[in-house]
C-alpha cells in the first residue's frame, strides 16, 4: 500500500511538473506571437545583436554601402561579390518590416559612416507574418519616408537608394497592392534628389505578368541565385556609376 502511494504521488507530482512545464511555454509562445501581432521590433533583438557582434569581429571599411532590410537582403550571399569592388555590409533581417528597420538604424547604419543605403522591406508589411497586421500601400509609403527621416537626421547627404517591393508567387495575391506602394515609393523618391527608385520589380515578371517560376526559391517567397543574378544585372550598374563613376544612373531604372 505504501509503495502504491508514493506511485501514485509521484505520478501527480509528474503531471503537476507537465502542467508547470506547459504553462510556460504556452505563456511563451503567447508572449512571442503577441509581438509579431503588434510589429515590436524588439523580437528582432537577438538577431540584430549578432549583426553587431558580426560587425565588430570583421570591421567594414569606412564609406561602406550598407544594405539593410528584410531577409531577401538576409539571403543575399553573394553581396560582396555581386558589387565588388565596392565594400558592402548585409544588415538584413529576418521577416522584417519598414518601422523595425528604422528602429534599428541608429545601430545598424548610423556606426558605419556608409557612404550610401540599400533598402529594401515592405514585402512583410503587406504579405504580413501570421496574425500581424497588413499594411496599406499608403502607410508603406509613410513608414519609408520615416526611415529616410531617421537616417538623414544623422548623414543628411547620402543616397538612398529604394528597390521596389518584389513580385513572388505565394504573395501573387497582394501584387496589386504591392505595385500600388510601388508607385508611391517612385513618386516620393522624385520628390528629394537624395533617394532612388529601383526597379527589380518588373525583370522578376514573366510576359503574362504573374511572377517568374525559375527565380524563386522552395518557399515562392525568396529570390533563388537566379533571382539574385536579376537584382544584380539592375542594381549594379547603378551603383557602379553614381559611386564609383559618379555619373546618373540610366533612367530606364531609377527615378
Amino acid at each position: 500500500m505504501v509503495e502504491g502511494n508514493s506511485v501514485n504521488r509521484i505520478s501527480v507530482s509528474l503531471i503537476a511538473i507537465g502542467g508547470i512545464i506547459a504553462a510556460v511555454i504556452t505563456f511563451i509562445l503567447a508572449r512571442m506571437l503577441g509581438k509579431v501581432v503588434r510589429g515590436d521590433p524588439t523580437r528582432w533583438e537577438k538577431t540584430v545583436g549578432k549583426l553587431e557582434q558580426r560587425a565588430r569581429q570583421r570591421p567594414p571599411p569606412l564609406e561602406t554601402v550598407i544594405f539593410i532590410g528584410s531577409s531577401s537582403i538576409r539571403f543575399w550571399e553573394s553581396l560582396a561579390e555581386d558589387f565588388a569592388p565596392l565594400p558592402v555590409l548585409n544588415h538584413g533581417f529576418g521577416g522584417a518590416q519598414i518601422h523595425q528597420v528604422t528602429f534599428y538604424a541608429d545601430r545598424l547604419i548610423f556606426p558605419f559612416q556608409p557612404q550610401a543605403v540599400v533598402f529594401y522591406a515592405g514585402d512583410n508589411d503587406i504579405g504580413s507574418i501570421w496574425f500581424a497586421k497588413k499594411k496599406t500601400p499608403e502607410e508603406i509609403v509613410s513608414a519609408f519616408q520615416q526611415f529616410c527621416h531617421k537616417v538623414y537626421s544623422k548623414y543628411p547627404e547620402i543616397p538612398i537608394y529604394v528597390l521596389s517591393i518584389k513580385p513572388s508567387k505565394r504573395r501573387r495575391k497582394h501584387w496589386p497592392q504591392m505595385q500600388a506602394a510601388n508607385a508611391l515609393l517612385e513618386e516620393f523618391a522624385r520628390s528629394d534628389e537624395r533617394i532612388r527608385f529601383v526597379d527589380v520589380a518588373a525583370p522578376l515578371l514573366a510576359s503574362n505578368g504573374q511572377p517568374r517560376s525559375d527565380v524563386f526559391r522552395w518557399d515562392g517567397v525568396h529570390l533563388n541565385a537566379k533571382g539574385y543574378a536579376v537584382w544584380t544585372a539592375v542594381l549594379r550598374p547603378v551603383l557602379m556609376r553614381d559611386l564609383l563613376e559618379g555619373t546618373s544612373p540610366p533612367e530606364q531604372f531609377i527615378s
